[in-house]
C-alpha cells in the first residue's frame, strides 16, 4: 500500500495513475483527458480549495501536462497544444 505524505501527493498521484491507465489503452483523447477531473474530484463538496469547480480546473491542468500537452491555462475549451517535436 502507497503511503502519501500530504493529499496534495495523492490527488497528483490519482491523476498520474489515470492518464498512464488512458495512455496504456492507447485513449488519450480530449473527452477522456477531461473525464479524470471528474473521476479525481468526484461529487460537490471541495476538499482543498474554495469550490469544486477550482479544483476540477487545476486537476484538468495537471492532467494536460502529464499528458504531454501544453497547458495554456485560458480554459477546457481549446484546442490541445502537442509540445512533442516542434
Amino acid at each position: 500500500m502507497i503511503s502519501f505524505e500530504t493529499p496534495l501527493k495523492k490527488l497528483k498521484h490519482e491523476v498520474l495513475k489515470n492518464v498512464v491507465l488512458l495512455a496504456k489503452d492507447n485513449n488519450l483523447t480530449k473527452e477522456e483527458l477531461m473525464n479524470i477531473q471528474y473521476k479525481v474530484i468526484p461529487g460537490d463538496k471541495p476538499q482543498y480549495r474554495c469550490c469544486v469547480f477550482k479544483e476540477r480546473a487545476i486537476v484538468y491542468e495537471r492532467t494536460k501536462l502529464a499528458a504531454g500537452y501544453l497547458s495554456d491555462g485560458n480554459g477546457i475549451n481549446k484546442q490541445l497544444k502537442d509540445i512533442k517535436d516542434d
